[in-house]
């Protein structure tokens, strides 16, 4: 082994271990590296390239000591107040400048000096972009906690670490930091974010809403209906019918048995049969190509003698209607018959 290789596996063992990825970093990775390059190819012009996002907690000592003088620095306000910071470092801030006045970035070091108001004005715009269409596709993938600063907007330039450790309150900050790629690697600089973390009872954790909604929604019962036919009948049938009436269904239903959800939607179709001494329903055709084939072992299709037939009941006769009572006189004897002249006796 080389003396710079041995030299490059010893700097990674002496290397400090990496924060651990917060829940949902690489969804925010890949939702941010579509908006911001679209972003800054729509607004300056510029070819950038979302190369890692990293997401942290520090104190405000930590925070104040971490801020370099030549980096620019954003208040980030909400409502109720939790200030926090936004901060570009100089090789983004040259990149995003020159971008703008000459319309290429070049290789060349940032210089080496305090941001200016002018370079607060320069960059805000672009700033606020990024920060507003974050927010807008946050909301539109439903994971806004992802964002520190999906509560906070952008508000005026801070002159240095001096006026942020008086504007600060002092407590942790959650830590988003965002490595920007500009030009096909003319530059490299970080966008980060510094908002206040919240309480542990309040502390939101990043995760998508439709995930949560869709873990709860796969384990709830639901009804399914698997319809052998539909009888068209009469009402007068349908108050006829009687335990052990047998309702003449065709034979081609056997195999056109749907299975319907409780809303009555056809979710597939199959054909009833038997398996293992029970009657069946193989799902032979799902509905809109969902599904797939059910395995046919030990399935035996329904025939004829699985479905005895009688013809269907006689309608009953129609009921006689109700008469009034009448008073019916007592019986009496009839009288007797005159005597027939010339009849013998």
């Amino acid at each position: 082994m080389s003396d710079s290789a041995a030299q490059s596996v010893l700097r990674r063992k002496l290397a400090p271990h990496r924060p651990p990825a917060m829940p949902g970093q690489q969804a925010l990775l890949h939702m941010l590296a579509k908006t911001m390059p679209r972003d800054a190819d729509d607004l300056l012009g510029l070819q950038l390239a979302v190369t890692g996002v990293e997401a942290g907690r520090i104190s405000k000592s930590g925070l104040i000591a971490a801020l370099h003088p030549t980096d620019l620095i954003f208040l980030m306000q909400s409502d109720p107040p939790a200030p926090g910071l936004c901060t570009l470092s100089a090789p983004l801030l040259a990149g995003l400048i020159e971008v703008q006045m000459s319309g290429r970035v070049s290789a060349a070091d940032p210089p080496d000096r305090p941001p200016t108001p002018v370079d607060g004005i320069v960059a805000s715009k672009i700033v606020d972009r990024w920060i507003a269409t974050a927010k807008d596709e946050a909301l539109a993938q439903e994971m806004p906690d992802c964002l520190p600063f999906a509560r906070h907007v952008r508000a005026r330039m801070l002159g240095g670490a001096r006026n942020a450790d008086l504007t600060l309150d002092p407590v942790d900050f959650t830590t988003l930091s965002i490595t920007l790629d500009l030009a096909d690697g003319a530059r490299t600089g970080t966008l980060s974010f510094a908002l206040p973390a919240a309480t542990a009872r309040h502390q939101p954790v990043c995760h998508n809403i439709a995930d949560d909604f869709r873990a709860v929604l796969m384990d709830t019962k639901t009804g399914l209906s698997a319809v052998l036919a539909r009888l068209p009948q009469t009402l007068r049938a349908v108050k006829a019918l009687a335990p052990g009436d047998i309702l003449d269904v065709p034979t081609t239903a056997l195999g056109a048995v749907t299975l319907e959800d409780g809303n009555g939607r056809v979710l597939a179709r199959g054909r009833l049969g038997q398996m293992g001494g029970s009657k069946a329903v193989r799902l032979s055709r799902p509905e809109g190509g969902a599904g797939v084939e059910a395995d046919p072992a030990g399935f035996r299709d329904a025939g004829p003698a699985d479905a005895p037939r009688r013809p269907p009941p006689a309608e009953p006769a129609a009921a006689l209607p109700t008469l009034p009572d009448v008073e019916i006189p007592a019986a009496t004897d009839p009288p007797d018959l005159p005597e027939v002249p010339g009849r013998p006796d």
